[in-house]
């Protein structure tokens, strides 16, 4: 198998928009394609959404279609780089700045939804803190440990997506034109984490596993998550 790219540069990661793209979606670990589909060729990204309070898409329904929508996110991969599929809305934090009405629709008792502007952002400065921590040392602890692949696909997803049964009676997602998914694997955010030349440790606040799909044919990764 390849060696896995941690950390890589957004401008290596995203299409297009590549700025706006970076405010709500951090670039992990970067993975051949033909590590494990024989005959395709390129890179398949791992990034991590920035949705700290809820889950992904949650609350922004406006902005769902076929393959985004709760707990669920995909990106076209164009020249081996993501292109989100939805609108930046999608993200609560794009969404409240440019919907003065959020509070009509979001769910939460009103000291929360008045305080969720400033929350977002103060959680947002933090987490993006701990990425360029880690970003800047890149050594990993146990870096064989965070990337995890089995022939077997990852059991444990919620059922909002249309899926089909596979092997073991394994949930599979399918493509909006009824084809499964071919299962890449998954990594474990709280595997995440370094220790610098000062006995420093540093990680990343989000409690979940980010597992991965790929469609060939339409070169679309699919991305959905579970509390590890």
């Amino acid at each position: 198998m390849s060696k896995n790219s941690f950390f890589p540069n957004v401008e290596d990661v995203f299409y297009e928009k590549v700025e706006e793209h970076a405010e709500f979606l951090l670039p992990l670990l970067s993975v051949d394609v033909e590590d494990f589909l024989k005959g395709e060729q390129g890179k398949l990204h791992f990034v991590l959404p920035l949705e700290p309070f809820d889950c992904l898409g949650l609350e922004t329904k406006k902005f769902h279609n076929y393959y985004c929508r709760t707990n669920w996110i995909a990106y076209k991969l164009i020249d081996n780089k993501l292109s989100l599929l939805t609108d930046f809305n999608f993200f609560q934090k794009k969404y409240i700045n440019t919907h003065s009405d959020y509070k009509e629709t979001f769910g939460g008792v009103e000291s929360y939804l008045n305080n969720l502007p400033n929350d977002l952002e103060e959680e947002f400065q933090k987490l993006k803190l701990q990425y360029s921590k880690m970003k800047e040392h890149k050594k990993l602890v146990n870096e064989e440990r965070v990337f995890e692949y089995f022939h077997t696909p990852y059991e444990y997803i919620y059922d909002t997506f249309p899926t089909t049964q596979g092997l073991d009676n394994i949930s599979i997602p399918l493509t909006e034109d009824g084809r499964p998914f071919k299962y890449i694997g998954k990594i474990d955010i709280c595997d995440l984490f370094i220790q610098d030349g000062d006995d420093k440790w540093y990680s990343i606040d989000a409690d979940t596993c980010i597992i991965m799909y790929y469609d060939p044919q339409e070169k679309i990764i699919l991305n959905t998550f579970f509390g590890s």
